[in-house]
């Protein structure tokens, strides 16, 4: 699970589109740069991704002792339901869904795309993500920049417009029963680092996991916990729609009332910035 790139079509890429395709019932895990569609993307050339799906899978890039040592090592996360990393410029994610899809990481963690990058003078052809979200879906991250659909944004003239975290149509908020647990018993961790990711939604209070007769208020999750002081993730970032964006803009785009955000377990040290959008 020590491994980079790693995603369920293609664990680099650096040129090309993907077009109408899904992922399906996978377990697709990494340590960095980890993607339900592309694990990494660093040309800086044309990638895009549209109208594509990842449905009921578990997408995790996570340093497998992070959470039991609270010792970051190297660069681990930057992963997404559709794209872990990117510094494609341009490069767009349009019309692309995740569904019913637990995304769990580091650092950098996203529903649909875990780190959006350009440099500076790429902000003639920015990335953007149109018309994309997740529904039914849980983002949980150990670290800083989590978001329901982007983790962190970092271009001028970039946009997500249009983008969405909601729950479907088959599943009623009310008795929706999440889950998070059981997907992460699949991960390939020890026993106490799986305890250690499960305590992130566990450690919720159960008024604001279920009602008073016992159903399950909330279908879809962004959730974080930051780390011990001097681990380098003493402080999260953590939005509805964007953990942190910068030089970019946001249009149309909304969180529903299935979805829960919030930030646990904080430690002496520590603070969280959390946001309805960002």
């Amino acid at each position: 699970i020590n491994r980079i790139r790693v995603g369920g079509i293609a664990g680099y890429m650096g040129a090309g589109h993907i077009k109408n395709s899904s992922v399906n019932n996978s377990t697709i895990e990494g340590f960095t740069g980890v993607g339900g569609i592309i694990g990494m993307v660093v040309d800086r050339n044309n990638v895009s991704v549209y109208d594509s799906e990842v449905n009921d899978c578990i997408i995790s890039g996570i340093y497998s002792s992070s959470l039991t040592t609270n010792v970051r090592a190297g660069r681990s996360g930057y992963v997404g339901g559709i794209i872990g990393y990117n510094e494609a410029t341009p490069s767009v994610i349009s019309g692309s869904k995740v569904n019913n899809s637990l995304i769990v990481g580091d650092n950098y963690v996203g529903g649909v795309a875990g780190y959006m990058y350009a440099r500076p003078d790429d902000a003639y052809c920015p990335p953007a993500i149109y018309d994309s979200g997740t529904t039914d879906t849980a983002v949980i991250g150990i670290g800083e920049n989590i978001g329901g659909v982007v983790g962190a944004f970092r271009a001028a003239n970039s946009q997500l417009y249009n983008c969405y975290v909601t729950r479907g149509d088959a599943s009623t908020i009310e008795g929706y029963e999440p889950h998070i647990n059981e997907d992460i018993n699949k991960l390939h961790y020890t026993d106490d680092t799986k305890t250690a990711l499960k305590a992130v939604y566990n450690s919720l209070p159960q008024n604001v996991l279920k009602n008073t007769d016992g159903t399950y208020i909330h279908s879809s999750y962004v959730l974080a916990m930051p780390k011990k002081v001097g681990t380098g993730n003493d402080s999260n970032l953590v939005g509805g729609i964007a953990g942190s964006f910068k030089g970019s803009s946001i249009h149309d785009c909304y969180v529903d009332s299935s979805a829960l955000i919030a930030s646990t377990n904080k430690q002496d040290g520590t603070y969280t910035t959390t946001g309805g959008i960002a």
